[in-house]
């Protein structure tokens, strides 16, 4: 399982998860809105999803921004914004999006799948090498091996 970075990467994935639940929610709300004043033909009722249907593309241009700098530790492909790469055989769908899928493991599992590579990938900071490129043949030193 593959880790970030930096921790900066962890913050970046897990705002632009939370933005893609936001943006989403607000569509829903907004749509939801519309229809019911819609029926009931009221006008405050439809201003107000068109408000909401407002402050969700805001918040979808936010996420863009964001998301576009959340890259697959991997294949540096960020996973959370549409690109037109073609999909591993691995990737998984969740209500008809692969956004929706890798932000919910982002912020309930911890970890997501990419949906362009296929490998998983930990929320956390992956530990640095200490030393050169002797360091791992530290074990053969007293060994009388040279």
């Amino acid at each position: 399982m593959h880790r970030l970075p930096s921790r900066s990467s962890v913050l970046r994935f897990r705002l632009a998860s939370l933005l893609v639940f936001l943006a989403a929610g607000l569509l829903l709300a907004a749509v939801g809105e519309i229809l019911s004043g819609m029926f009931r033909d009221e006008r405050s009722e439809v201003f107000m999803g068109l408000y909401l249907l407002g402050g969700a593309f805001a918040v979808f241009i936010v996420h863009c921004v964001v998301a576009s700098k959340a890259r697959c530790p991997l294949c540096t492909v960020p996973p959370l914004s549409k690109r037109g790469c073609q999909k591993s055989r691995k990737a998984k769908r969740f209500c008809g999006s692969y956004r929706l899928r890798v932000a919910g493991g982002v912020l309930f599992k911890g970890a997501f799948q990419c949906p362009y590579c296929g490998e998983p990938t930990k929320l956390m900071v992956r530990e640095k090498m200490l030393g050169g490129i002797d360091s791992h043949l530290s074990g053969t030193e007293g060994s009388g091996l040279r």
